[in-house]
C-alpha cells in the first residue's frame, strides 16, 4: 500500500506551488462579476465516478469542529468543479473527460473521508503539512479501502476560529505530487460562487489543479478577451465572477492524469519517470515574428505531446510561485522529433526581459520531462538565439541568477551594465555555433584575454569587464 509521502518542512516550502498570501492579495483587487458560464451549468446530484477517483479528506482539529453541512455543501461544490472541468476538457477537444469523484453508496453524494486530528487548530498552522499527512497516513493504514487513488488527495480543513493561518496550497511535482490543501467555511458553496468577494472557492479549484499535476500558466494575448483568465494563472481570483478557463496545455496534462481515465489503462504505471534525453535549439524568424524550437528526444516511456513553456523572468522572478505569467503551447511529436513555432505577438511580456524556454515532454503516464533553454528580448525585439551568446551570472549555466543574450559586437564595461550584466559577474557562457567570444578582465578590451568558442563554465569566473563577440570566418 502506498502512503501519502512526508517531507520535512523546509522541503515543503520549496515545493509549495502557491500560497494563501496570493489569495489575500487577489481579494483586494477583484471586481465582482458573474462568470457567464455559471448560469449555463446544470448542477445536480449526478456525477462522474471513475475506476480511480480523487480522495477528499476533511481533516478536523480537536478544538475546531466540522463546519455545519460540510458534506452536502462540499459534495455539491465538487460536482460543480467536476462539471466545469468536463466542459473545459470538451472545449479543448478531449471529450467529456473529467476527474473522478468517489460515490458514497449510502447517501448518493460525493464520499468525503473525515479524519479527526490529534491536536488543536494552532498546531495545524500554515507549515503543518507534514504533521497533517502523518496523521492521515496513520488513519490510512487502518482504513485503506476508503481511499481510491494512491496519488491525488484534496485535504480540506475547517477555517481556523483563532485567526491563524493554515495550509492552502498544492504540489505539482516531487514527493508530494498530487496533494493539495484548501479551507472550508459556511460560505464555501455553489450559491456563493457568483457573488462572494473571497477567493477561497476559486482558490480551492486552483489548488486542486496543482493536486492534479498542473503547473502555473497564463492566457495568451489572443485568449484574454475571448476566454478570460487562465485557471492556473490568476484564475483563483476570477473563477465564477469573470470568465475563467483551462488552457490547452493544462488540458493536455489532465488528459493523461490517472483519475481522468474512466477505467485503469493496462500497462501504464502512473507517474513513474523513465529515462530521457532532450536535444533542441531555438531560433527566431524576424519575418514571421516567431520563436522556433527544433530538436529530438529519447524516452523510455511513450510521449504524447511536447509542451513548450515560456516563462518570463520579470524582476528576476524564476522559481516557485513566480511563474503565474508563463504561457504554454502543446505541440504534437513526430516520432522522436520536436518542432514548434511560437508567435511573439502572443506574449504579454517583452521589453528587455529574459525568458526561460522550457521544453516539457508529456509521457503517456502523466509525467512531465523537462529541459530548459534561454533567450531574451531587448527593447521589445527578440535576440536571435542562433546569432547570439548567452551569459550566465552563475557557473554551470544556472538560471537561478540572471542571464543575458548579446548579439555580435564589442561591449565595454558600461555597455555590459547597460545590457544588464554587472562588472566582473559572468560565470558561464554558451556561444551560438560559429561564434567566438573574447573576454577581457579590463575595461575597453584591455588586460588578460580569454577566448571562448564552445560552452564554458567557471573558467574565467567573475573577471569579465569587457568583451567582443565575433562570427568565426572559415
Amino acid at each position: 500500500m502506498k502512503l501519502l509521502k512526508i517531507l520535512s518542512l523546509s522541503l515543503i516550502y520549496l515545493l509549495t506551488s502557491c500560497t494563501s498570501d496570493d489569495l489575500v492579495q487577489q481579494e483586494k483587487n477583484i471586481e465582482t462579476k458573474m462568470d457567464p458560464s455559471f448560469s449555463r451549468m446544470n448542477i445536480n446530484s449526478d456525477f462522474v465516478t471513475n475506476e480511480k477517483n480523487l480522495n477528499i479528506i476533511y481533516f478536523v482539529p480537536n478544538d475546531n469542529p466540522e463546519v455545519e453541512g460540510y458534506q452536502e455543501r462540499l459534495s455539491e461544490l465538487l460536482i460543480y468543479f467536476q462539471t466545469w472541468m468536463k466542459n473545459e476538457m470538451n472545449r479543448n477537444g478531449y471529450g467529456d473527460k473529467t476527474f473522478g469523484l468517489p460515490l458514497n453508496a449510502l447517501t448518493g453524494k460525493v464520499n468525503i473521508i473525515t479524519i479527526k486530528g490529534n491536536e488543536g487548530q494552532a498546531a495545524y498552522d500554515y507549515g503543518s503539512s507534514s504533521k497533517i499527512l502523518a496523521e492521515i497516513n496513520q488513519y490510512k493504514t487502518q482504513h485503506s479501502s476508503e481511499f481510491s487513488s494512491n496519488y491525488h488527495n484534496l485535504i480540506i480543513l475547517p477555517q481556523r476560529k483563532d485567526g491563524g493561518r493554515q495550509p492552502f496550497y498544492g504540489f505539482t511535482d516531487g514527493a508530494l505530487k498530487g496533494i493539495c490543501f484548501a479551507v472550508d467555511n459556511p460560505n464555501i458553496k455553489v450559491s456563493e460562487i457568483a457573488t462572494t468577494t473571497s477567493s477561497y472557492i476559486g482558490g480551492m479549484l486552483h489548488e486542486l489543479g496543482h493536486g492534479l499535476g498542473l503547473p502555473h500558466n497564463s492566457e495568451k494575448v489572443s485568449e484574454k478577451n475571448v476566454l478570460g483568465t487562465a485557471l492556473m494563472g490568476g484564475g483563483n481570483g476570477t473563477f465564477g465572477r469573470k470568465p475563467t478557463f483551462l488552457t490547452t496545455g493544462s488540458a493536455a496534462i489532465l488528459d493523461k492524469n490517472e483519475i481522468f481515465q474512466p477505467q485503469v489503462i493496462p500497462g501504464i504505471s502512473y507517474y513513474d519517470k523513465g529515462s530521457y534525453t532532450i536535444n533542441a535549439k531555438l531560433s527566431y524568424d524576424p519575418i514571421l515574428k516567431k520563436i522556433i524550437v527544433n530538436g529530438n528526444f529519447t524516452s523510455s516511456i511513450p510521449v504524447s505531446k511536447a509542451l513548450l513553456w515560456l516563462d518570463p523572468n520579470t524582476e528576476n522572478a524564476v522559481g516557485v510561485n513566480k511563474d503565474y505569467n508563463s504561457i504554454v503551447w502543446p505541440v504534437n511529436v513526430n516520432g522522436n522529433t520536436i518542432y514548434g513555432e511560437i508567435p511573439v505577438d502572443e506574449l504579454f511580456v517583452k521589453g528587455s526581459t529574459m525568458y526561460e524556454y522550457k521544453i516539457r515532454l508529456l509521457q503517456n503516464n502523466g509525467v512531465l520531462l523537462e529541459s530548459i533553454l534561454y533567450f531574451n528580448f531587448l527593447n521589445n525585439q527578440v535576440i536571435d538565439p542562433e546569432k547570439s551568446v548567452l551569459f550566465f551570472q552563475n557557473c554551470n549555466y544556472n538560471g537561478s541568477g540572471y542571464w543575458k543574450s548579446l548579439a555580435e559586437g564589442a561591449y565595454t564595461t558600461q555597455d555590459l551594465i547597460n545590457a544588464g550584466i554587472k562588472d566582473n559577474d559572468i560565470s558561464s557562457i554558451r556561444p551560438a555555433s560559429g561564434y567566438k567570444v573574447s573576454l577581457y578582465d579590463g575595461n575597453n578590451f584591455s588586460g588578460e584575454l580569454f577566448t571562448v568558442t564552445n560552452n564554458s563554465s567557471c573558467q574565467f569566473n567573475d573577471r569579465t569587464s569587457s568583451l567582443k563577440i565575433e562570427k568565426i570566418i572559415n
